[in-house]
């Protein structure tokens, strides 16, 4: 008997959500707040779902990230699994996490989030990784490589990954609406709940 459990990452192993810890981590206090000003009419039409969530997170960080060099980027992301990811975890999420683990069961991060953020922190965990691709073009970030890993993106990605069918037990872990298409996958789903 095989088992294997999704979880998502931002909300549900994590406080709070991960990338505005990124861009904090990262950016500088005045680029984040001219870039907020300058992006509040996107950030706007999303909050009035005028714009999907794909298109306001891609122009969000196309604006900050766009031209960075790829090797800068990468120490940035690589800082920010050793001293940020941790002081945003949640204690009963990572206890459930860690049970996971130690049942032997495949043990899989299912991300909105950026690849290139979560792969060294999923990397020291032992565990894969399913996120929003970032595409990088002649040692710079340049934007996404892959639809954002939401929603129903999310079913259609595991579904590439895996063939869910060698898995007697299917867990997922969600906190959000965008979660609800994954744990519909599950025969043990868990919604905002550990």
């Amino acid at each position: 008997m095989k088992s294997i459990a999704f979880f998502d990452f931002d909300g549900t192993l994590t406080e709070k959500d991960a990338f505005w810890a990124f861009l904090r981590h990262s950016i500088s206090t005045f680029k984040l707040i001219f870039g907020t000003l300058i992006l509040s009419p996107i950030l706007g039409l999303y909050f009035l779902k005028i714009i999907s969530n794909d298109k306001a997170k891609e122009i969000v960080f196309v604006w900050f990230f766009k031209g960075m060099k790829e090797v800068d980027f990468l120490n940035t992301c690589e800082g920010f699994c050793k001293t940020i990811i941790p002081t945003l975890l949640r204690k009963e999420a990572i206890e459930k996490f860690t049970w996971h683990k130690n049942q032997g069961h495949t043990v899989v991060i299912v991300s909105a989030n950026f690849d290139l953020i979560l792969q060294e922190w999923c990397s020291q965990m032992r565990v894969e990784l399913i996120s929003t691709k970032l595409l990088a073009k002649d040692g710079y970030i340049e934007k996404f490589a892959s639809n954002n890993c939401h929603g129903e993106e999310k079913v259609i990605r595991i579904n590439e990954k895996f063939d869910l069918g060698n898995y007697t037990d299917i867990y997922a872990y969600g906190d959000s609406k965008g979660d609800l298409p994954m744990l519909k996958l599950a025969n043990h789903p868990f919604y905002r709940s550990f």
